[in-house]
């Protein structure tokens, strides 16, 4: 084998590694991106229920306030 042909095998073989790690970045890359939307969105419905948590909880604040006010 000429020393020609050894650099062209190696050429062609960095060149398929760095094709291939560059598909696995790519692939790695949607999916944490599809993780974090849904670490988003579950954070936005986690808000949401401490918002209704804390709603209601000032409803039954409310209501056992006006219980314990004397009936005239």
């Amino acid at each position: 084998m000429l020393p020609c042909e050894h650099k062209a095998l190696l050429r062609n073989y960095h060149l398929k590694k760095e094709k291939n790690s560059l598909r696995k970045s790519h692939i790695f890359g949607e999916g944490f991106q599809n993780i974090w939307q849904k670490c988003l969105m579950e954070s936005v419905g986690i808000q949401r229920r401490r918002m209704q948590v804390q709603i209601l909880m000032s409803i039954i604040s409310d209501l056992k306030l006006k219980q314990k006010e004397p009936k005239r």
